[in-house]
Parts: C-alpha cells; sequence; structure tokens
C-alpha cells in the first residue's frame, strides 16, 4: 500500500475483448454540481468542465469527501486539498496487521501474484512498488527463484530501487492510494523492462453498484478509484496490452513505445 509521489523523487490480451472494455464507461448519476474548473483529473490531466461531483459524504469521516469522476479516464477521486495529512495518512497505516507468515494473508496475496508468475522467465527481476509496513508480497515470487526489490515512500524509502529496471513490478493494495496516479503509473512503466509485465491489484468499482454504500471508499485513505474503463485508458495511453484477471486484479504487457 502506497500513497504519495514517489516517481518525482528519482530523476492485450484480453478475457473480455478492448474495444468492449472500452465502451463501458460509468453510469453514476452526476449531480446538478458541475466539476470545478481548476481541478484537473489526477490521471488524464483533463481539465475541461463537464466532470461531476457524484458523492459528497460530510458524516463518514472527520472532514467532508467529495467524489469527482472524470469524463475521459472514469477515474473517480477526492481532491487533494481533502487528502489526510502525511503524519495522519501514517498512522492508519500503522495499524494495519499484514503477518508475511499469515496463510490468509498470503493466499490474498496469491491473488495477483499467481497469475504474474505464470507469465514469468525463471530468474526474472521484480520490484513490489508500494510494499507496506507487513511486506510479504516479495516473499511469493522469492520462494520461486526470482529476485525482489522493495519500495515504499514511507515504510522502504531507498529511492536507489527507482534507478533499476525490472523483467516485472507488481503493486497490491497500492493504486487506490496515491495523490498523482498518472506520475505513479508512468513511472513505474518506465522503469519496466519491454516484454516485461506490471501486475496490478486494486478493486475496481463498477457502475452497478451503489457508489455511496460501495465498502472500498470507507476507507479515507483510499483517494482514487479504477472502472474498467479506467485501465482501459491507462492501457492505451501506456501502448499496453491488458489481461483481465478478476474485478480486482489486472496485469498491463510492455509491448509498445508510450503514447
Amino acid at each position: 500500500m502506497n500513497r504519495v509521489n514517489s516517481m518525482n523523487r528519482v530523476n492485450s490480451k484480453n478475457s473480455k475483448s478492448s474495444s468492449q472494455k472500452s465502451q463501458e464507461r460509468s453510469a453514476i448519476p452526476p449531480t446538478s454540481e458541475s466539476f470545478p474548473v481548476k481541478l484537473p483529473c489526477p490521471l488524464c490531466r483533463n481539465s475541461c468542465n463537464d466532470r461531476h461531483l457524484i458523492l459528497s459524504d460530510s458524516t463518514r469521516f472527520e472532514t467532508t469527501k467529495d467524489y469527482y469522476q472524470c469524463s475521459r479516464c472514469s477515474l473517480i477521486f477526492i481532491p487533494k486539498s481533502q487528502h489526510l495529512e502525511p503524519g495522519e495518512e501514517k498512522s492508519r497505516y500503522d495499524q494495519h496487521e499484514n503477518n508475511p507468515l499469515d496463510p490468509n494473508y498470503r493466499q490474498f496475496l496469491s491473488q495477483l501474484s499467481e497469475p504474474v508468475l505464470d507469465v514469468l522467465p525463471t530468474k526474472s527481476k521484480g520490484m513490489d512498488f508500494g510494499s507496506g509496513p507487513g511486506p510479504a508480497l516479495h516473499l511469493l515470487f522469492e520462494e520461486q527463484g526470482h529476485s525482489m526489490h522493495l519500495y515504499d515512500p514511507i515504510y522502504q524509502p531507498d529511492t536507489s530501487v527507482l534507478c533499476q529496471t525490472y523483467d516485472f513490478i507488481v503493486s497490491s493494495e497500492t493504486f487506490e492510494h496515491f495523490s498523482d496516479p498518472a506520475e505513479e503509473i508512468r513511472g513505474c512503466w518506465a522503469r519496466l523492462r519491454e516484454g516485461g509485465c506490471m501486475g496490478v491489484m486494486t478493486l475496481r468499482y463498477s457502475s452497478d453498484q451503489d457508489f455511496s454504500q460501495w465498502h472500498y471508499r470507507m476507507d479515507d485513505t483510499h483517494i482514487c478509484f479504477y472502472m474498467d474503463a479506467t485501465f482501459n485508458w491507462i492501457a492505451w495511453q501506456l501502448g499496453a496490452d491488458i489481461t483481465w484477471i478478476s474485478n480486482r486484479v489486472v496485469l498491463l504487457h510492455k509491448t509498445s513505445p508510450v503514447r
């Protein structure tokens, strides 16, 4: 789990077709409030005035959280002015109890590790981006003969890791914490070798759910949320092939130059 900008500190294979996925847009009914002019999308940087406030929650958290959706890439996000302060954010993460030896936790992480392992050559070099306070994902790869490097801006802040290139990059329950997803995703992609794979685990939102009741938004460190359409936009922008594993896991394969 990871959050703040980190990359700026250092200078499809489909189960559904891409065309089908790209047509899947949000159906969340907008409120009457228009999107603030000076609030560009943190993923696609779209600054048009055709976005909408889809939810304003003044009861769940200590302060009001406004959720906006971008009409271009379908990202749902909370504006930066409403993010937790770094100290508050860290205190939330310190409460997580991620035991690398817990079989249930390892089973949870295997949702990501197993499909990535299936596409890796032997003795590949990887990075766990956003390894968090109790890193365990790296063990699942090391046990299969791969080498791993860990990076987390709070718990593993060794920026030399970001100066290397990798055969694969994994990021588990991290994308939803990005304050600048465009910077973080492109930074990871730049570290990935041609032919490499980036495996991402973050629960995707679907328009058939009631966003106001969706449990994944109830964590105040979760500040951006992705749909299928969002990952299609990311794959298009990166020139990546995409493999849909589940509603939580996608693989991005590096086969083309970044647009």
